[in-house]
């Protein structure tokens, strides 16, 4: 997922799905702060069913945690609480259209525990409170195998999260 110029980042959405469709990508999901805004500003313009889907999303955060949710076309009312959070998700998915809940890069590693904003990487509590949260973000291998092995089957994906995608892709 990568963020574009309406959140912290310095291109355009429709520059990044150009740039992620042209470097042979089959999707790219954009988690900036209104998912509504990214939709206004033609995102979906860029789909081509069967070959790439640009996918809106949005970044949330609070100070106990950071998530994304993955294919919302209505903007989650980040002062909310996570449990709003995934209440709001659970009601624009459908069959037809799925949407879900990323935790992002959750970590109980020392030298990242240790930073000034500890709580935005420590977020992992969300998966153990909420059984909804099935997906997860950059996440450190040690507390996942715990999740693992006490029967918590959670998806972990290496991301890129990048900031400006057009620079790498």
């Amino acid at each position: 997922h990568v963020h574009s110029y309406f959140e912290d980042a310095g291109s355009s959405p429709q520059r990044i799905a150009q740039a992620a469709r042209a470097n042979g990508l089959s999707y790219i999901v954009l988690t900036d702060l209104s998912p509504e805004r990214l939709l206004s500003n033609r995102l979906s313009q860029h789909d081509w069913p069967g070959h790439f889907i640009a996918l809106p999303g949005q970044e949330l955060m609070n100070a106990r945690t950071h998530m994304n949710a993955l294919n919302v076309r209505a903007d989650v009312d980040a002062s909310q609480g996570e449990g709003s959070w995934i209440q709001q998700v659970r009601e624009q998915s459908s069959a037809d259209h799925p949407a879900i809940l990323m935790l992002n890069h959750p970590s109980h590693r020392l030298q990242t525990a240790s930073r000034p904003e500890s709580a935005y990487f420590r977020s992992w509590w969300v998966a153990s409170q909420y059984q909804e949260i099935g997906l997860v973000e950059n996440c450190d291998f040690q507390t996942w195998f715990d999740f693992l092995n006490r029967g918590r089957k959670l998806i972990c994906l290496w991301t890129t999260d990048t900031h400006d995608g057009t620079n790498y892709m």
